[in-house]
């Protein structure tokens, strides 16, 4: 569990974060710092580089959410699956067991659709 203080730091280092950003981005759209001055050529290729190294963790990340999502989708289908066959297994036996039709067998049925 985080300490009050390494929380006050984390959100510090967040905003911290923030403001470089806005700047990263005010420089790369208007060519300008905070300040209104022009901003130098090393500011610029600072700008551009924090943009690229942003852009390349985006396009990591993606391929790791994509990984997992499908994974997530297929457990879902296989259990998805495997619980329908049950039913269908549980239906077919009271089919057997109390006759098509019984009130057993229509709710097994129900189970499932």
């Amino acid at each position: 569990m985080a300490t009050q203080a390494q929380k006050d730091a984390a959100a510090k280092r967040r905003k911290e974060a923030e403001a470089k950003k806005n700047a990263a981005q005010n420089i790369l759209r208007t060519g300008k710092n905070a300040d209104g001055s022009t901003a130098s050529e090393a500011q610029r290729a600072a700008a551009v580089k924090r943009r690229d190294a942003h852009i390349a963790t985006m396009k990591a990340a993606e391929a790791t959410m994509k990984t997992s999502t499908t994974e997530a989708i297929t457990a879902t289908h296989d259990l998805a699956t495997a619980a329908r066959q049950e039913a269908k297994s549980e239906q077919e036996y009271a089919k057997l067991i109390y006759g098509a039709g019984s009130p057993q067998h229509l709710a097994a049925i129900k189970k499932v659709e």
